[in-house]
């Protein structure tokens, strides 16, 4: 089973899956499949991944209100995109 799923990684066989879940495939097949764990498998990695777009998200919010901030303080909306990764579009959209 293990030379299976090397034979597949390397004629790049579903590549991102057999990436991330090679371990779990050869598993699955020598185990008997319970649909339980899958469905616990397959939320858990639903849960990382909203877990991972929240944090990008408020890591944007956070840019955005130290943009703000900047702003009041008459910093050139150049060096608030510098210092923030925004775009200057992004910085001059926030004046209020």
């Amino acid at each position: 089973m293990t030379r299976a799923v090397l034979k597949a990684q390397k004629q790049n066989l579903l590549p991102d899956y057999l990436r991330r879940k090679a371990s779990e495939v050869i598993s699955m097949v020598f185990n008997e499949y319970d649909y339980e764990t899958d469905i616990q498998v397959k939320t858990e990695e639903a849960e990382r991944r909203g877990h991972a777009a929240g944090l990008k998200e408020g890591t944007r919010n956070a840019r955005i209100e130290t943009a703000r901030k900047f702003l009041r303080m008459n910093i050139l909306p150049e060096q608030i995109a510098q210092g923030t990764g925004l775009s200057v579009d992004e910085v001059l959209s926030l004046k209020d």
